[in-house]
């Protein structure tokens, strides 16, 4: 279990609810929401909404509240450690880069759940006690299956699994 500091989706652009699965990686990668001139750098990224360009990746916290384009921001370290420790997604093209949306899927990356809601306002991620203060936790489902899809493409692979489970060939 790993726990870090993370930043989301501002108000206009949140970063979506739900059940998603890794996708493809890159070490390096410069945003293609960048404004001319102005190279947004991120590493160690690590796709998981595949159709809206969502990633899990490195980037300078900032310090008002949720404030990226829908991905989630982590510091250098727990970003790197995520990229090496999931899995990405199998496909019929190879690779883990963002190349390998060519093929067809043959197995999915690993789980991630996006749970909660953005705060409303400045974050507040303690709660003040009398003798000090206690971090604020996220009460996590008792399966990865109790958060809803976050994609069509999880909502396919649902149906594929529940299909699977009805013939008794779960895996």
């Amino acid at each position: 279990m790993r726990w870090g500091v993370i930043n989301t989706g501002a108000p206009d652009n949140p970063t979506p609810n739900g059940r998603f699965n890794f996708n493809w990686k890159e070490e390096y990668r410069v945003s293609s929401l960048s404004p001319p001139g102005e190279p947004w750098e991120m590493y160690w990224v690590f796709n998981f909404h595949d159709a809206r360009g969502i990633h899990v990746h490195q980037y300078p916290m900032p310090t008002g509240g949720p404030d990226s384009h829908g991905c989630v921001r982590l510091i250098d370290a727990d970003a790197k450690w995520v990229f090496h420790w999931a899995d990405p997604w199998q496909t019929t093209a190879g690779g883990t880069g963002i190349a390998s949306r060519r093929g067809k899927i043959i197995k999915q990356g690993t789980t991630v759940l996006v749970i909660g809601e953005d705060p409303v306002g400045r974050p507040r991620p303690f709660i003040f006690k009398k003798q000090y203060p206690v971090l604020k936790r996220v009460e996590l489902p008792n399966h990865p299956y109790d958060v809803p899809p976050g994609t069509p493409q999880q909502e396919y692979f649902d149906k594929l699994r529940k299909a699977r489970e009805g013939a008794g060939t779960s895996r």
